[in-house]
């Protein structure tokens, strides 16, 4: 067969391996950054840092996954071990490592805990394990360093249960000796496949590649059949076959156009080789104080979302726990919601500097009954949604924050065209009244009061469920004013829940908000 005869067939023809195919289905997920650099304040640590530093005192894998969970993410990645070569297990074949730390006195395993966290919350889990080693001082030394990186590879390929991505990126910098190291990229691969054959191998391995940077943006189409020579791992076994089709003599990893039919119109070897875009939060990977106020805002997350899951890859959103082992306050806390007719993703910011508990401590509100806090401004349909799920769930206390805005010497609050805080709120009920959507707001507004949090003035819902009547349920109509949708929000297990009805499909459905 000829080059250029049915290339397109040969194209359809190629297909993603299982493990693949189950890599596609999560779509979004996330990266946990945590290490020695996380205490020293920097991203790419020399190795000599004393392991007593590593001291995360209030470490919470489950609010990593929680958080995790609440956004829609369906796994983690957590890097092990970085460059420096701090290892965030007791691993038996170094001592830099967690045992040489104050945290837990030595006994702790920031990978278990993990591991543990997301099979509880329902997340794949993923490790990361850089073969870069800027500690150890066999790296160098060819096959020593890679019989002791094999090691520690199999250590978290057989103690932390199923693993569903070995992420390797290519960094090969010197060690300590001022040598650097060649890989045994096929030994290591031969490895993953012995421990964990559902596995994927990220970025430098065979199944999962690199989109080309790490500022969240990717090609406009990432196809995922691509020419055999965009892999190292083709490459290698090209090399070794005497009748292989030579690759080009410079091969282009940023191209803009790797599948396109211009692309592989020539090419002799196809292979499913799909797309991950990798993006911090943050400005770096790993946790800074000085960054706190550098968290890419909600605009900027949608739009590399839509720009990476939508141009055909996936999205692994690193998002770094600070000193203390937990997302900082800074960080969004994470939820899906879903607009009546209309489903959206979205990350929101919710807390903005004050959290959940300060607020409840500051209201005495007692920690068994519910209370949402919406202190940042979001759409009112959410404000409304969430008056819904409480009055639908037994009650509680909802708290926003008030914006005050002074215009020619005249005070408005929330939004511009009233005067008082109850205005305010009964507005963003009539404006659902008015798309006949919901019941009809409470006549008496006793059940809002204010108060003042940290400078901060903020109004205060206590939902009783006698005063709303009727559970409020909206109803969605076409243009010629036909219903098409009934549903209602309920507050279960501390998330908003959407129940909504089709009446052509009819079955009730459930949507995490």
């Amino acid at each position: 067969m000829k080059k250029n005869d049915d290339y397109i067939k040969r194209a359809a023809a190629v297909v993603p391996s299982e493990r693949q195919l189950k890599w596609h289905e999560l779509e979004f997920y996330a990266f946990i950054h945590f290490g020695m650099n996380t205490f020293t304040n920097s991203e790419w640590g020399n190795g000599n840092d004393d392991p007593v530093l590593f001291n995360p005192e209030k470490l919470n894998a489950n609010q990593w996954a929680a958080a995790v969970r609440a956004a829609g993410m369906k796994a983690i990645i957590l890097t092990c071990k970085h460059h420096d070569g701090f290892c965030l297990w007791p691993s038996e074949y170094t001592d830099y490592s967690v045992k040489k730390s104050k945290w837990k006195d030595g006994q702790g395993d920031v990978v278990r805990e993990c591991a543990e966290a997301c099979k509880k919350f329902g997340l794949k889990f993923g490790v990361y394990l850089s073969p870069w080693d800027r500690h150890d001082p066999r790296y160098g030394e060819g096959e020593a360093y890679n019989k002791y990186f094999k090691n520690q590879l199999r250590e978290l390929l057989t103690n932390y249960g199923d693993i569903f991505c070995v992420w390797f990126d290519g960094a090969c910098g010197e060690g300590k000796n001022g040598r650097k190291q060649e890989y045994d990229w096929q030994g290591y691969y031969d490895l993953i496949r012995e421990c964990q054959p559902e596995a994927v191998i990220s970025v430098t391995g065979p199944d999962v590649r690199w989109c080309g940077n790490e500022a969240g943006v990717c090609r406009k189409s990432e196809w995922n059949v691509v020419p055999y020579y965009y892999s190292n791992q083709e490459l290698i076994a090209a090399a070794s076959q005497q009748t292989a089709e030579k690759p080009p003599k410079k091969i282009n990893h940023t191209a803009l156009d790797l599948g396109s039919r211009k692309a592989i119109k020539n090419v002799s070897k196809l292979i499913w080789y799909p797309a991950e875009v990798d993006v911090s939060i943050r400005k770096g990977w790993f946790y800074h104080l000085n960054e706190d106020y550098e968290v890419k805002p909600l605009s900027k997350l949608m739009e590399i979302y839509y720009n990476s899951v939508g141009a055909n890859a996936s999205l692994l959103l690193n998002i770094p726990p600070n000193k203390d082992g937990m997302f900082a306050q800074r960080n969004p806390s994470f939820r899906r919601h879903q607009e009546p007719i209309i489903p959206e993703f979205a990350l929101t910011t919710t807390n903005n500097d004050v959290p959940d508990e300060e607020v409840r401590e500051a209201l005495q509100i007692p920690s068994n009954i519910p209370l949402i806090a919406i202190l940042s401004p979001r759409p009112s349909y959410e404000i409304w949604a969430s008056c819904s799920a409480l009055a639908n769930s037994g009650g509680g206390y909802i708290v926003l924050g008030m914006r005050k805005y002074v215009k020619d010497g005249n005070v408005t609050y929330f939004i511009k065209s009233v005067t008082t805080p109850e205005e305010a709120i009964k507005n963003i009920f009539r404006n659902f009244n008015d798309r006949n959507l919901i019941s009809d707001c409470p006549k008496d507004p006793s059940f809002i009061t204010t108060k003042t949090l940290h400078k901060k003035n903020l109004i205060v819902m206590h939902i009783d469920p006698a005063l709303f009547g009727p559970a409020p349920v909206y109803t969605t109509r076409d243009s010629f004013g036909m219903k098409t949708m009934q549903g209602c929000f309920m507050y279960l297990d501390g998330e908003i829940v959407h129940c909504s009805q089709d009446e052509v499909k009819n079955p009730w459905t459930q949507k995490r908000l």
